[in-house]
């Protein structure tokens, strides 16, 4: 697409709204397009989010967060019909105040804003102008407040998502998508300044230093409630009717209705309603049903919702409500007060709204209970993939390293798609502080920095460049690379450990470690910070090489200087085990994982270290979310038999009715639905049927699977611009075959479960058979 930016593009915004100025506001262009084969192209912006519209059906919704140095423009460019248009765009302003206090924290905006360019085109040349501020105008949409989170009551935990609605339908201007709408008396919008593009820039007149938008826009699919679960004032037969299409729900007294969509969602509900003068309809959202406060069974008979609400305002007219942004739920209740009039309500639907992935990869053992946890952790990491990966949806939507590690490997290894990781890459490289290190979550308008996660984001640059092989990507951010790690050499001491660090030093979430800190709050200096440091080191010394940088002997002799002082000084000869902190008896499945990952424990040594994870009951346990280091040590050890032991926590949450796999494995978690829990399937992809690349970006393949007590796997898995499908058996006699097939040649190395390595050669499928030792099998 070219730029569409001319030297007349302004930002512009309402006259009467000063910067920061909580609120929502109309935008308007309407023109005539006179000659068919004719074309509309925008770039569209806007601060903080719009809603775009073409003769009221939805164009589009942005900017894609990010943050004021690399702030995104969309791009659109479609046919258009002869005849007359209304190109028209809602746009909000979010509260800057406290945190929690109407806030999105993964909103970086300057004040106020919108912004478009473009215009109509036929034959490569524009006929008609549709760049602000040129003929737009603009209105306050006085029917739509913010409605904090906690307008109804406390939501006792960390939430930091857009704000809910109050709208009141007396006061909505309607149609104002639609040509015909008399914006006569609509404002002329205020002027504010060029456009500033990150690429050209010198002296700025705005903030916003664009450019374009870096991943696909989010898919949206309509659908339809699951179920009715309970009613107050009538009749569940009627509720049940209600959501199937059957009939319109007919209000004529005080009612509490509460639904079901069968599994939790993140989407944009769509209400109708006839009738109701100064009716009110509170929309409740929950995850979770919840009893006597607390969440057990997801879906108890005897629960109730808890959540934050939209409040609506009916004025007895046909009235349709859609929020401005997605709302996350399973369970929605409608607590509807009648003023006298009764009130009709359509079937209610929704649009999911998720980052378009496309699941290539499938896994197939037989056994169902492994198909429901395939199908949940992909629900989960679905709704944690939307403009950026979340941590979890319902509470924060946002993007942490940590997280975010996880959630891009299962992207690559199931969808073959590596552009959310890729700009999840790039926006905490962003992030950076002028001391080195990076923010922990990013896009924030908060700071936070978790010092472990900047190690785990030198990992990540690795990772993409397995998986897709771009060098001039890696060359791109190593700078960055460079500079995390002169940070934590900055941190060691004279002992070569590093030292106690500033900020958060968290791990994970243990009950024994306050704040997620293996510290303990004790202020000593925690191991497992210089076992990342050292294989963050050894993987900056790899991409130095593949890149051609010189530093590559600086980062080895680092890693061997790390690795030696936690030999020293980190590892207890009466234990057999690396303590969490030096000259203390603590220990962890964290710290020992990762004494197998550093390779600061290799060989025989390392093989009953990965044994001990398990077994020693004195280990501080991994959550979720940890156990994906823990399946790397099993793996790199030989001991992945024991992955199939650890699933047991992820089993362990079924009986609870989760539709996604929580934060922690228990039944009163916060958040429902945490990406950081998915991992089986990265687990099932790259190390039970073991697909995994041989070479940057696939060139090669290595096929290194794992089978434990399952004598016949098959699955699917997208390898480099082509999907490989296998087949994978054991015979009574340990006798193991294997089966692949592709699109395209590519040269294929087998590696069986006793390390014996195959060469399969430059070829497009094969089968393959080998005796296996018990060894071997991990059983």
């Amino acid at each position: 697409m070219d730029n569409l930016f001319t030297d007349k593009t302004r930002w512009c915004w309402h006259p009467d709204f000063m910067p920061r100025t909580p609120c929502y506001i109309f935008f308007r262009k309407t023109f005539e397009v006179k000659s068919k084969n004719c074309r509309i192209k925008l770039h569209v912006s806007a601060d903080n989010r719009y809603n775009l519209y073409l003769d009221g059906k939805i164009l589009g919704r942005g900017p894609c967060r990010s943050d004021l140095e690399h702030y995104i423009y969309e791009t659109y460019d479609l046919e258009i019909e002869p005849g007359k248009h209304a190109l028209t765009a809602h746009v909000t302003v979010y509260g800057n105040g406290c945190r929690g206090k109407e806030v999105a924290i993964a909103e970086m905006h300057s004040g106020s804003g919108f912004l478009a360019a473009g215009g109509i085109f036929k034959d490569g040349k524009k006929i008609t102008n549709l760049e602000t501020p040129e003929d737009w105008k603009c209105k306050e949409d006085v029917s739509r407040k913010h409605r904090p989170l906690d307008a109804e009551y406390s939501l006792r935990t960390y939430a930091v998502v857009p704000p809910m609605e109050n709208i009141d339908f007396a006061n909505l201007a309607r149609n104002w998508t639609g040509y015909s709408f008399n914006d006569s008396k609509w404002d002329i919008p205020k002027e504010y300044g060029p456009v500033t593009q990150r690429t050209n820039m010198q002296d700025p007149y705005t903030q916003w230093w664009l450019i374009p938008r870096q991943i696909p826009m989010m898919e949206e699919k309509e659908e339809m409630f699951n179920s009715a679960v309970k009613s107050e004032g009538i009749g569940i037969s009627s509720v049940n009717d209600w959501i199937k299409g059957r009939t319109n729900l007919k209000i004529s007294k005080n009612s509490k209705i509460t639904i079901d969509a069968g599994h939790l969602t993140t989407a944009f509900p769509k209400l109708e309603f006839e009738g109701g003068t100064d009716a009110t309809v509170k929309i409740t959202y929950s995850e979770s049903l919840f009893v006597d406060g607390k969440k057990l069974e997801r879906d108890h008979k005897d629960g109730i919702v808890f959540g934050y609400s939209d409040l609506l305002k009916l004025n007895g007219n046909s009235s349709f409500f859609e929020t401005f942004w997605f709302r996350t739920f399973r369970f929605v209740e409608f607590d509807i007060k009648l003023k006298g009039s009764p009130v009709s309500i359509k079937t209610p639907r929704f649009s999911t709204f998720m980052y378009p992935l496309d699941l290539k990869a499938d896994f197939e053992t037989g056994d169902c209970e492994i198909r429901r946890i395939w199908d949940i952790a992909w629900r989960t990491a679905r709704l944690c993939a939307h403009e950026h990966y979340y941590d979890c949806p319902y509470y924060e939507q946002l993007q942490y390293t940590g997280d975010t590690r996880i959630q891009a490997l299962i992207s690559y290894c199931s969808t073959g798609d590596g552009r959310l990781g890729r700009q999840a890459i790039l926006q905490y490289d962003w992030s950076r502080l002028a001391e080195g290190i990076n923010q922990s979550r990013y896009p924030s308008a908060w700071k936070q920095i978790i010092v472990g996660f900047s190690l785990y984001w030198v990992m990540m640059v690795k990772d993409y460049y397995e998986y897709f092989g771009d060098r001039d990507f890696v060359k791109e951010v190593f700078p960055g690379v460079r500079a995390i790690l002169e940070w934590f050499e900055r941190h060691r001491m004279d002992n070569d450990l590093i030292g106690h660090l500033p900020y958060w030093n968290f791990t994970d979430w243990l009950p024994e470690w306050p704040n997620g800190n293996p510290a303990r709050d004790t202020g000593k200096p925690v191991t497992i910070n210089t076992m990342q440091y050292a294989e963050a080191c050894r993987t900056a010394a790899y991409l130095a090489k593949e890149i051609g940088e010189t530093s590559t002997g600086r980062f080895q002799s680092e890693y061997k200087r790390s690795i030696a002082a936690v030999n020293k000084l980190c590892f207890d000869q009466k234990l057999g085990l690396y303590v969490d902190m030096p000259g203390t008896k603590f220990i962890s499945q964290h710290t020992n994982s990762w004494a197998i990952l550093s390779d600061a424990v290799t060989g025989n040594k390392a093989e009953a270290l990965g044994r001990e994870l398990f077994e020693n009951r004195k280990l501080s346990k991994a959550t979720l979310y940890f156990s994906f280091y823990l399946f790397r040590a099993w793996d790199k050890t030989g001991n992945y038999g024991l992955f199939w032991k650890q699933l047991e926590n992820w089993k362990s949450v079924l009986k609870w009715n989760f539709t996604t796999f929580p934060e922690i494995p228990f039944e009163n978690t916060r958040s429902d639905c945490h990406a950081w829990s998915a991992s089986p399937i990265h687990e099932f992809i790259t190390c039970v049927l073991g697909v995994r690349p041989g070479s940057p970006g696939f060139e090669t393949v290595v096929l290194r699977p794992h089978l434990s007590e399952y004598r016949k796997i098959s699955g699917t898995a997208p390898i480099g611009g082509t999907t490989m499908e296998l087949g994978i058996e054991l015979s009574e006699k340990d006798e193991m075959s294997l089966s692949f097939k592709m699109k395209t040649e590519k040269q294929v190395t087998i590696i069986w479960p006793d390390g014996k390595k195959e060469d399969a050669g430059m070829t497009k499928s094969g089968k393959f058979t080998r005796k296996i030792s018990n060894k071997g099998l991990n059983l």
